[in-house]
């Protein structure tokens, strides 16, 4: 399922980046094929390490107490909160 979701995120953002490059062709007319090359490595590269830690998060099990999993998503949230915070200044 992981794969199946990794090739259709790929597939998605292909056409997307190739309809945005397309739309702008009169400013990237001679780079658009290296931009796109360029595109597509930069994703299978983000895509692999996704699935590795995704891979490796269904062969690692970690057991930890309630105590700690609730101060953990108390910090991500607080951390999430600061960074939208900063986002919008």
């Amino acid at each position: 399922m992981m794969i199946g979701c990794s090739l259709a995120l790929i597939s998605w953002e292909s056409t997307l980046f190739s309809t945005k490059v397309s739309d702008a062709s009169g400013l990237f007319r001679q780079n658009s094929q290296s931009l796109e090359t360029l595109h597509i490595r930069d994703l299978l590269i983000v895509i692999s390490i996704g699935l590795l830690l995704g891979l490796m998060g269904l062969n690692f099990s970690l057991h930890l107490p309630f105590g700690v999993v609730a101060i953990l998503a108390l910090l991500a949230i607080c951390g999430f909160y600061r960074g939208l915070r900063f986002l919008i200044k």
